[in-house]
């Protein structure tokens, strides 16, 4: 397994109902030279027995560690920011999206290894 980084730009942003499965997500869709792709999909809500929707802290606080991997305050920055995206790419060459980072600073947002720790809580 290989490991690449490439500059990429988030084109566009969804924070709210996949109304397709039902549930609450965030992701960001990118762009780079070669390709498109997206990072996130995680699901931020959960129902109660009652019926209700309340958020859900793994995926919340994922939306949080990536706007502070990216220094960015609000939701509404994304759109249009470039960033640095951490790729692994197989011996077949397929590749996967594994972290975002900050253009200019070493500070990255890894979603599979902060799913890891927080599946180890």
């Amino acid at each position: 397994m290989t490991t690449k980084i490439v500059n990429a730009r988030i084109v566009k942003t969804m924070l709210g109902f996949e109304k397709e499965i039902g549930v609450c997500t965030w992701n960001i869709t990118l762009e780079t030279s070669d390709f498109y792709t997206t990072f996130g999909g995680y699901r931020i809500d959960r129902i109660e027995k009652t019926g209700e929707i309340c958020g859900e802290a793994f995926g919340l606080t994922s939306l949080l560690r990536m706007l502070q991997a990216l220094e960015i305050s609000t939701w509404e920055e994304l759109k249009d920011k470039y960033i640095r995206v951490q790729l692994e790419i197989d011996s077949t060459g397929a590749c996967r999206l594994v972290a975002v980072g900050h253009l200019m600073k070493d500070t990255w947002f890894n979603l599979r290894e902060f799913y890891q720790e927080q599946s180890n809580v």
